[in-house]
């Protein structure tokens, strides 16, 4: 079962967040009337496909997906650590606006469809993506961003939420400059419900990976009449240190 929030809390631990991934992958829709006896019936099924069908994985790109998320459900989200320790959350800095849609970021890498998917772990993120993408540009298409010091690479994104208009989820993303690098992100983190977790990423991560990495470059999208802004915020002062081993959403 997926790990229910404890009340009072706002956010899933990382471990909790990476678990509950690990559940909503294979999910199907349960009527509330079979959740009592829904343990004897998966057993039931269970030991009739094993009898008589075949194993029910039959891509081997699905075996490899299964392993990624496995060994990325025990790392711990390193750049989560660095943003609480610097107070990145409430700490006030300087802005600079400027247009993500244009020559900006040159140095932010390239992302591929392939490598979006390597990264979300699935497709459900990044169907979000355009739908954020597009609430947030201006009728001109303009994506709005801010520049503030920090990190080189450091990039930190208020996007709000599809589910309240009161609510603003504040992401963090640390990357590799260059379009030719093995590992193009060293890690994410936001502030949602779910934006711990490193077994993939939330929908608020991917639509700005999807933006940035993907979607200006070809420019395919068409601003929505009911926009609002999307603030993202590019450190440029000192460089980020983040462990890969213990923090990237990627193997290399």
């Amino acid at each position: 079962m997926p790990v229910c929030m404890v009340k009072g809390k706002k956010q899933l631990t990382t471990n909790e967040a990476n678990l509950t991934r690990l559940v909503t992958k294979c999910r199907w829709v349960v009527p509330n009337t079979m959740i009592s006896s829904i343990g004897d019936l998966v057993k039931i099924t269970g030991g009739i496909l094993n009898k008589y069908k075949r194993p029910l994985v039959c891509n081997p790109e699905n075996e490899e997906v299964a392993k990624k998320m496995l060994d990325r459900s025990v790392l711990v989200n390193s750049l989560q650590t660095y943003v609480e320790e610097n107070n990145l959350i409430r700490r006030r800095t300087v802005y600079l606006p400027i247009n993500a849609s244009g020559t900006v970021l040159e140095n932010f890498p390239k992302l591929t469809e392939e490598m979006l998917r390597d990264i979300t772990l699935g497709i459900y993120q990044l169907k979000q993506a355009p739908g954020y993408t597009r609430e947030h540009l201006s009728e001109s298409g303009n994506y709005e961003l801010l520049l503030c010091k920090e990190s080189e690479t450091l990039l930190q994104v208020k996007i709000q939420s599809r589910h309240s208009k009161s609510t603003i989820h504040t992401l963090w993303i640390d990357y590799n400059a260059g379009s030719s690098v093995q590992k193009p992100v060293n890690g994410w983190y936001c502030t949602c419900k779910v934006g711990a977790r490193m077994v993939g990423c939330c929908a608020h991560v991917a639509s700005v990976l999807w933006y940035l990495g993907l979607e200006r470059h070809m420019k395919s999208l068409k601003p929505s009449r009911l926009s609002g802004n999307t603030s993202i915020s590019y450190a440029h002062t000192s460089t980020l240190s983040v462990n890969p081993s213990t923090s990237a959403g990627i193997e290399e």
